[in-house]
């Protein structure tokens, strides 16, 4: 199973994505000065949408340079299956995905001691 990486965090002083609140009715991102980034509806390398702001509303935000320093714009990229991400996301902090990680790891380990184990035993027996 692939760990469900968030990438949405910033180390640079500017807004994240998680600083921008999604609408989930509308289909669109608020930003923290309360307005609206659209997307086109066009999917980029098969898997993201982009979400805009527009030039008009940035360039007058009192917020401008610790959401779009280097842009005329805010944009924030939306991987089409975020939604079931989300869920993903909801349900690894309760309790029942923790006691769920927990026994897949004691099952996952007796099977790779089973695997060293095996292996080593076909790998003493003489070919032919």
């Amino acid at each position: 199973m692939k760990a469900l990486r968030a990438k949405s965090f910033r180390d640079d002083g500017t807004f994240s994505r998680t600083d921008f609140r999604w609408d989930r009715r509308r289909g669109v991102y608020i930003c923290p000065s309360g307005k609206v980034l659209h997307t086109t509806g066009t999917v980029h390398d098969g898997k993201t949408l982009r979400y805009r702001a527009s030039k008009f509303d940035c360039e007058v935000c009192a917020l401008k340079m610790q959401c779009c320093p280097n842009g005329p714009a805010r944009q924030i990229p939306r991987d089409v299956h975020e939604y079931a991400r989300d869920v993903t996301r909801r349900l690894m902090r309760t309790k029942a995905f923790l006691k769920s990680r927990d026994q897949r790891k004691r099952v996952e380990m007796r099977f790779a001691h089973l695997k060293i184990h095996c292996l080593g035993i076909l790998e003493l027996k003489p070919v032919g």
